[in-house]
C-alpha cells in the first residue's frame, strides 16, 4: 500500500528547487523552439509559464504542509521560496523575453492576486491543521487513549 501524499515531509527549499528547475527547463525549451523558427516569438509565454508554476507551487506547497512537523519553519521557508520563485522567475522571464513586467499587461496584477491568494490559502491550511490536531486529541480522549 502506498502512502498518502499528505504523509510526505518535503522541505519547502526542495520543493522550490524542483519548481525552479522545471521553470528553467520550460524557459529553455520555449527559447529553443522560438529561436528555431518552429513557432512565432511570443514574449508573453515566459510570463505565462511563470504564473502557471507559481500557482502549482502554491497548491502543492499547501498540500505538503500537513505532513511537516514544524509549522513555523515550514511557513517561513515556504514564503521565502515563493518570493524567490516569483522574483527569480520574473527576472529571468524579463531577461529572456525582453518584456518588462509593466509592459506585460495584467501580469503585474497577477503577482498581487497570486501572492495574496497564496498567503490566504496557506493560512487556511494552517488553521485546518490546528483543527485536525485538536479533533484527534478529543477523539483519543473519548476513546480513553490519552
Amino acid at each position: 500500500m502506498k502512502d498518502s501524499i499528505f504523509s510526505y515531509e518535503i522541505h519547502p527549499l526542495k520543493q522550490g528547487a524542483g519548481f525552479f528547475a522545471m521553470l528553467l527547463a520550460m524557459y529553455a525549451m520555449t527559447f529553443l523552439v522560438q529561436m528555431s523558427g518552429i513557432t512565432e516569438v511570443n514574449p508573453m509565454l515566459y510570463w505565462e509559464f511563470l504564473f502557471m508554476l507559481i500557482l502549482i507551487y502554491s497548491l502543492t506547497n499547501c498540500i505538503f504542509f500537513f505532513a511537516y512537523k514544524n509549522e513555523n519553519i515550514y511557513w517561513l521557508y515556504s514564503l521565502i521560496v515563493y518570493v524567490l520563485i516569483a522574483g527569480g522567475g520574473g527576472l529571468i522571464a524579463y531577461l529572456v523575453s525582453g518584456l518588462p513586467l509593466n509592459e506585460a499587461g495584467s501580469f503585474r496584477w497577477l503577482y498581487v492576486v497570486f501572492t495574496i491568494g497564496y498567503i490566504v490559502f496557506l493560512t487556511i491550511v494552517r488553521l485546518m491543521r490546528v483543527i485536525i490536531v485538536w479533533a484527534k486529541k478529543k477523539d483519543s480522549r473519548l476513546r480513553g487513549e490519552g
